[in-house]
């Protein structure tokens, strides 16, 4: 975001990643930053807002071609995370579960909070014990340590799918939408190293009969922060 680093995921197991703040045109740069994902397949890559973290994961389009090289289901589920600055520490995975499927993600504006949810995949034939949650993890803002345990929250939609979230920009509000058309807000606190969130209310589109579902619901909060379209 603050366009002074450069991601390229270059192949099925390593990104680079080159520091270009400053650099002419006319000169070389110096060599990338060199990372070791290990997803199998060219992943996602996502930084967060204030540029010191990046993260890489399989989105569900990049799995099919996966899934045909490996048994098991653990790279469906994985967020790898690595600070970048002010200095390099180890990898930090963030594993939701062999029988999770990851879906997406959303960093807050509040670099130490990473929102993710996941979503069950009936092609796996693993249970579908993870449709509802919505996961929050409180992401060091010191530099990582292999050995690290990430705090994290779970938060329940109901028995439907999450479909998407969203993070406010105006403050650490969190909306999130499942595939019965349902919304729901979010109070997120961290406190003394602990991370947890409050249902502030819940809206219903009304748009649906009572076993119906829609696989994609989209949002987005105004730039103020004070309206949600969906």
């Amino acid at each position: 975001p603050d366009c002074c680093q450069l991601a390229v995921a270059c192949s099925e197991h390593e990104v680079e990643v080159w520091g270009v703040a400053g650099q002419p045109s006319d000169e070389s740069w110096p060599s990338p930053l060199v990372l070791e994902h290990g997803h199998g397949e060219w992943p996602e890559l996502i930084w967060s807002s204030d540029s010191s973290v990046l993260g890489t994961w399989l989105s569900p389009q990049r799995r099919p071609r996966v899934a045909l090289r490996r048994q098991g289901g653990e790279e469906d589920s994985v967020v790898r995370l690595w600070k970048t600055r002010p200095e390099m520490g180890d990898r930090l995975e963030l594993n939701h579960g062999r029988s999770s499927t990851l879906r997406g993600l959303r960093w807050a504006q509040d670099t130490r909070l990473l929102a993710t949810w996941c979503r069950w995949d009936a092609r796996s034939g693993r249970e579908a014990d993870s449709d509802n949650l919505v996961w929050i993890w409180l992401v060091p803002d010191t530099a990582f340590v292999g050995s690290n345990k990430l705090v994290h929250t779970k938060l329940q939609h109901d028995t439907a799918q999450v479909c998407n979230l969203e993070w406010c920009s105006r403050d650490l509000q969190l909306a999130s939408i499942c595939s019965r058309g349902k919304l729901r807000l979010w109070r997120v606190q961290v406190e003394q190293g602990c991370v947890s969130a409050d249902l502030a209310c819940e809206l219903d589109h009304g748009l649906l009969k009572p076993d119906a579902t829609i696989d994609t619901f989209h949002m987005m909060w105004s730039p103020d922060g004070l309206h949600l379209v969906t």
